[in-house]
């Protein structure tokens, strides 16, 4: 039999189908906004977003105030601290140097700066490589980082970075898998001395080149009408004021600066998500698993880990004044980051919110 459709009743088809498909978005909507929403009153949660990333779309749901006792409330536009979630930029920005012959994960640190190999406990450090700094294998000690009295005041980020490195080769190791924010700024100077270019320029082209908006640092330093901070730990009442511990230094970039809104964020994500699933994007789908799943805990910028029945990779950024969570369940095609403008102290509400979510939107 010969079945013919006149345009018309393509259109109506059509016009059906997208009917339902926004139908079928707005109650998903609706029901990650009531679940979120009950989340930020119970926690007393000054401002938050979560994003649920499939392959191909993405749900987002946003609540609260940009800046506790004001009026302005968050919305998508608004940008969030990523703090250590900016180590998967990183990580990111290396595999892609890595797939274009430019460098190594397996480059040894002195292969790339010999002349600090004289420092004094460098030779403990002897055979380090890029991917054992991006792992948190290269066993880094991070005292350095945190005493102000020793940090450089002057000079370009690179010569801070390139100071701090004296530091930290002067140091004796700690244990394996010991989580390093120093590694990945020592990282960061292999891909800027390997390529001639300044950390801050590599990440511009890249999120330049997948059209990302961003800035470095807290987003209420570029824009006071941006998302604020809250250290809702801390012993001054109601406090958010970023003067009283700044977590973030300007040559910090590679293991904790970049904030970015949740969209953009998303967006990044979801490029992870479909090269767990076998898609070839900006990398190969082979270095996306590289970078998620070579090890049995931490990875390249992410950590494989258990979410009551589901295996995740996950990792945390925590600022001091931000907190935000990113999962990916690729068995369930499923990403969700959570990003908030506080710090937080119920890690075990975010995984239960985090199980609830996949629950409802896994495959």
């Amino acid at each position: 039999m010969n079945y013919t459709f006149s345009k018309s009743s393509i259109f109506s088809v059509l016009i059906m189908l997208f009917l339902v498909n926004q139908s079928f978005s707005q109650q998903h909507t609706k029901w990650l906004d009531s679940i979120c929403q009950n989340f930020k009153k119970e926690q007393h949660i000054v401002g938050m977003t979560v994003a649920v990333i499939k392959p191909d779309t993405s749900y987002y749901s946003v609540s609260g105030l940009r800046k506790q006792d004001e009026s302005d409330v968050i919305t998508l536009k608004n940008k969030f601290f990523l703090a250590s979630l900016s180590k998967a930029f990183t990580s990111f920005i290396a595999k892609k140097m890595e797939e274009d012959g430019v460098i190594s994960f397996e480059t040894k640190f002195f292969d790339v700066f010999p002349e600090l190999l004289t420092e004094k406990k460098a030779k403990k450090y002897a055979e380090i490589t890029l991917g054992n700094l991006l792992s948190h294998k290269a066993k880094i000690n991070d005292v350095c980082i945190y005493d102000e009295t020793q940090i450089l005041k002057e000079g370009t980020h690179a010569e801070k970075r390139y100071h701090l490195a004296k530091l930290t080769l002067s140091k004796s190791p700690k244990g394996k898998n010991k989580y390093s924010n120093v590694g990945y700024i020592m990282a960061a100077m292999m891909l800027e001395k390997t390529t001639g270019v300044s950390f801050e320029k590599l990440i511009q082209k890249t999120l330049h080149d997948l059209s990302l908006t961003y800035v470095i640092g807290y987003p209420n330093t570029h824009n006071k009408k941006d998302t604020w901070g809250h250290n809702v730990l801390s012993k001054k009442e109601r406090s958010f004021e970023l003067s009283e511990f700044n977590f973030y230094k300007d040559f910090q970039l590679p293991c904790w600066g970049l904030s970015m809104s949740t969209i953009d964020y998303s967006k990044f994500i979801q490029m992870h998500l479909n090269g767990l699933l076998g898609n070839d994007n900006v990398l190969k789908s082979k270095s996306y698993k590289e970078l998620h799943q070579t090890f049995k805990k931490r990875n390249y910028g992410w950590e494989k880990m258990k979410l009551g029945a589901y295996t995740i990779s996950t990792h945390d950024g925590s600022g001091d004044v931000f907190f935000g969570r990113t999962i990916i369940v690729a068995k369930e095609e499923i990403a969700i980051s959570i990003l908030m403008n506080q710090t937080v102290s119920d890690l075990k509400a975010i995984n239960d919110l985090l199980e609830e979510i996949v629950a409802h939107y896994k495959k």
